[in-house]
């Protein structure tokens, strides 16, 4: 017996709506140029990889808090 597969096409075309959406909004703001100087701007501040790296460091898991799971 074949099973019945559920299609949703209203969803499909929502998300596909909602990609072709988000695509047009960042195309409409990478062609103002009031927001590529910023957006350059903020670019330029923010450190290079390696000393973002430097400066976090690793990190490890703690184990949960105790005392707020007797609480």
């Amino acid at each position: 017996m074949s099973e019945k597969k559920e299609v949703n096409i209203g969803q499909d075309i929502f998300n596909l709506a909602c990609e072709i959406n988000r695509g047009a909004r960042t195309e409409a703001m990478f062609s103002d140029p009031t927001f590529r100087k910023y957006y350059n701007d903020w670019l330029d501040d923010l450190p290079p990889v390696e000393e973002q790296e430097q400066e976090t460091g690793s990190f490890s898991v703690l184990p949960a808090n105790e005392e707020s799971e007797n609480e």
